[in-house]
C-alpha cells in the first residue's frame, strides 16, 4: 500500500539540513518519491498520509530473523523485535 510519510521537518541525507513540508512516498519496502508534500499529494491523489511528529530522515532497515524453530516468517518483527 502506498503511503506518504510526512513530518514538520524532513532530512534528505543524515547530515542534511531539514526542510519543511516535505514527504516520502513509500510502497511496501521501497521509497518511490521524495518531495514537497503538496506536490506528492496532487500527483498521488487518494494516497494514505501518515503524519509524524518531529523530523523524518533516512534510516537503515534491518531484517530480524525469527528465533522460533521452525520460523513462522522471514523478517519477523513480532516475536523477535521484543528481544
Amino acid at each position: 500500500m502506498r503511503t506518504l510519510h510526512t513530518a514538520p521537518l524532513l532530512r534528505h541525507t543524515p547530515d542534511g539540513e531539514p526542510v519543511p513540508d516535505h514527504a516520502v512516498l513509500v510502497d511496501g519496502d521501497r521509497v518511490q518519491a521524495v518531495g514537497p508534500l503538496a506536490e506528492l499529494i496532487e500527483a498521488y491523489a487518494g494516497v494514505r498520509v501518515r503524519r509524524w511528529p518531529g523530523t523524518l530522515g533516512p534510516g537503515r532497515r534491518t531484517t530480524l530473523r525469527c528465533r522460533r524453530r521452525p520460523p513462522h516468517a522471514s523478517g519477523c518483527t513480532r516475536c523477535c523485535a521484543r528481544g
